[in-house]
């Protein structure tokens, strides 16, 4: 039987060796001297470049963003001033964010908006493993802080000493500077806060991060520092790392990437053909919901994105073991992928890592709204809305039985020389939830697959978002997650779509009267 490619989830269970390199936060662990707690947590960033005979260093300083240190905070200026490749704590960064640019409203000479002088590096293992972790975070408005309160302030600025040492000031709050930036003043110890300092931690006298350290400044012989509201850093989290910002600012994020159902799983009594004479008419609000579905999916069929993995397995905080990313768009209702940045092959597929078990979601953008606008055997209904986050979701639950050919399953063992398909029908249900318009917000698909003996749960959740394209608002995807269960093990895939753009073409009708 032919399947379109497009209603195919894969998963690979090819017996491969997994590239992983081999790490040395052991060996560092053992020689490292022993540090105080915001030393595990604050981390110099320095950069050696040579040009011919003549050497630059940059310095600056960042901190750990989440627990395990994989994603470190800095300043867009320190980001910038060290390129594309360094290292921090001698671990490569493979991925920077950054939250401003010369082209930004607000943008100052200096090229960056002053507000949103924030970066985030991401390095391939998390740092936890020498040691270092993240703190909480103080996402008190501005307007709520208390003028006067004590503060701690860490960094790493330059002395004579080029290895540098973290260095401790005492402050206080006092105010908000005309761009939005808070103002702190200190007390010398007997150091200044100096060039390096860039990226530093503020912290409140709860031991929270209060503030990201961008700007040092003299007004009237005080010691003044300012730094960028935690809110600002919590918002920037929530546009290029979802997943990460629903574990340390869940608020920022309206609906998670990963996130259980509001209802326990539908399973209707089961129909059979020779029972239905004819196909029951759904109610006025789930024919809306199809329709919704369906724009959604004329929507993407104009946009190009850049959609990025991650593999992984056991906990989903745990380092990925795998990463890519691709330029995806759709071409007559198919996927088609080029390699990011530098790809020029175009193809139908993504490449599959090497690992022993790997899923491959990477068309359930599509699908997922796809199966709910058309796969009219899938049965809908609709529950009880949901208050979320000061807001209220309408929530359907579907359910597709496995003889009605609703949800297909294609299980790949490659062997090397050849690959064996498995592609089975199986029952499914999940949950759409939308906005009170019935406009999509997220799709969760389950997948009961009691046949194949390695697997008894497959689960895979798609979130929407709005953003403006050529001034244009469009409802796009924003996150895809899927995860396999292999008895005791726990696999998974999630992805981000970012960088979109609009691609399509003009056509002028002028009558024959005005070219003569």
């Amino acid at each position: 039987m032919f399947i379109p490619q497009n209603f195919i989830k894969r998963v690979s269970i090819a017996k491969l060796r997994t590239l992983r390199p081999f790490t040395t936060a052991l060996i560092f662990c053992v020689f490292a001297p022993l540090l105080f707690a915001q030393e595990k947590t604050v981390v110099p960033i320095t950069k050696l470049s040579f040009y011919g005979p003549v050497g630059k260093i940059d310095f600056g300083s960042g901190f750990c963003l989440d627990p395990e240190c994989r994603f470190i905070v800095t300043n867009y200026h320190v980001a910038k001033a060290m390129g594309k490749r360094f290292s921090i704590q001698r671990e490569p960064v493979v991925s920077t964010w950054l939250d401003s640019g010369p082209d930004d409203k607000g943008a100052t000479a200096l090229g960056y908006n002053p507000l949103h002088d924030l970066a985030i590096a991401e390095v391939w293992h998390g740092l936890s493993k020498k040691g270092f972790h993240g703190v909480g975070y103080n996402i008190t408005s501005a307007e709520d802080l208390a003028i006067g309160q004590d503060v701690d302030i860490y960094s790493y600025p330059l002395e004579s000493n080029p290895k540098r040492t973290l260095l401790h000031f005492k402050g206080k709050y006092i105010g908000v500077h005309r761009d939005g930036l808070l103002v702190f003043s200190y007390q010398p110890n007997p150091q200044h806060v100096r060039g390096g300092a860039s990226g530093g931690l503020i912290l409140d006298n709860r031991g929270q991060v209060l503030a990201v350290l961008s700007e040092v400044g003299v007004d009237r012989g005080e010691s003044i520092v300012l730094g960028v509201p935690i809110e600002i850093l919590a918002a920037f989290v929530s546009r290029v790392q979802p997943y990460l910002a629903a574990r340390i600012f869940p608020q920022s994020v309206f609906i998670p990437p990963v996130q259980p159902d509001f209802y326990p799983a539908w399973a209707p009594e089961r129909t059979y053909f020779q029972d239905v004479l004819k196909r029951p008419v759904e109610t006025p609000d789930i024919q809306l919901l199809r329709v919704k579905a369906q724009a959604v999916v004329d929507n993407m069929r104009s946009l190009i994105a850049v959609q990025s993995y991650e593999w992984g397995n056991g906990s989903a905080a745990s380092d990925p073991q795998a990463a890519a990313a691709y330029e995806v768009r759709q071409i007559e209702g198919y996927q088609r992928y080029r390699e990011y940045p530098d790809g020029k092959r175009e193809m139908k597929s993504v490449h599959w890592p090497y690992l022993n078990v790997a899923i491959d979601p990477s068309d359930a953008w599509s699908l997922a709204p796809k199966v709910v606008a058309r796969e009219y055997n899938l049965k809908i209904r609709r529950m009880p809305d949901v208050d979320w986050k000061g807001q209220k979701l309408r929530v359907f639950q579907f359910f597709g039985a496995k003889e009605d050919n609703v949800c297909e399953f294609d299980d790949q063992a490659d062997y090397g020389f050849f690959v064996t398909h498995h592609i089975g029908v199986y029952d499914c249900y999940g949950e759409v939830w939308t906005d009170q318009d019935e406009n999509i917000m997220r799709v969760s698909e389950a997948f009961q697959i009691s046949s194949l003996p390695w697997s008894q749960d497959y689960r895979q959740e798609v979130t929407f978002t709005w953003i403006d394209i050529n001034d244009v608002r469009s409802l796009v995807p924003a996150t895809i997650s899927s995860q396999l269960e292999e008895k005791s093990r726990v696999y998974w895939c999630r992805g981000l779509f970012t960088h979109y753009q609009q691609f399509q073409s003009e056509a002028r009708f002028a009558s024959s009267a005005a070219t003569q």
